[in-house]
């Protein structure tokens, strides 16, 4: 039972230690992707190297951040001719930077995301600036983000991001 005890507690002092430093700041989550976009993703026939691009999502998804980004960018090699794929792996090395705090290089590559023509998952665009938006607040870069809500705001049509963007703006004010 002690084993268990020390371990744990030593993770709680962890987060409280790192919790004080801006205890004021909020913690926003970033858009996530479901089981269905990947599968639908990895169905898509003009996918170079369907393997590499499925390792390079779980390699995000285990948090082998550096791994991630890595093969995300052999993604974009073998596949650059696929504007889809091009902006999809821009749009998860973003995730993945944003996930290791380096937020400045988190905007950057969720701007780069509305360059490019992702086909039916264009909605992708407005998740990449709801993304940058969360990063710009890490940042303390409080009119980019209010900026960038909004533009979530006005250009959801669905509504599923834009509900995100007014529940985040709410908890900010």
């Amino acid at each position: 039972m002690k084993n268990k005890i020390i371990p744990a507690l030593i993770i709680m002092l962890i987060i409280i230690s790192t919790a004080g430093s801006d205890s004021n700041k909020k913690i926003f989550l970033l858009a996530e992707e479901d089981k269905l976009f990947w599968d639908a993703l990895l169905n898509e026939k003009s996918v170079n190297n369907k393997n590499l691009l499925y390792a390079s999502y779980i390699a995000y998804k285990d948090r082998l951040n550096d791994l991630s980004i890595e093969t995300f960018q052999e993604c974009i090699k073998t596949n650059s001719t696929n504007s889809m794929i091009v902006g999809i792996s821009n749009y998860y090395i973003g995730k993945n930077y944003f996930q290791i705090g380096k937020f400045a290089d988190a905007v950057t590559q969720f701007s780069v995301v509305d360059n490019h023509d992702l086909a039916k998952y264009n909605y992708l665009k407005i998740a990449a600036t709801l993304n940058a938006a969360i990063s710009y607040y890490q940042l303390g870069n409080n009119e980019k983000f209010r900026e960038n809500l909004q533009k979530v705001i006005s250009s959801d049509i669905t509504g599923d991001y834009k509900k995100q963007a007014l529940d985040i703006l709410s908890r900010v004010q």
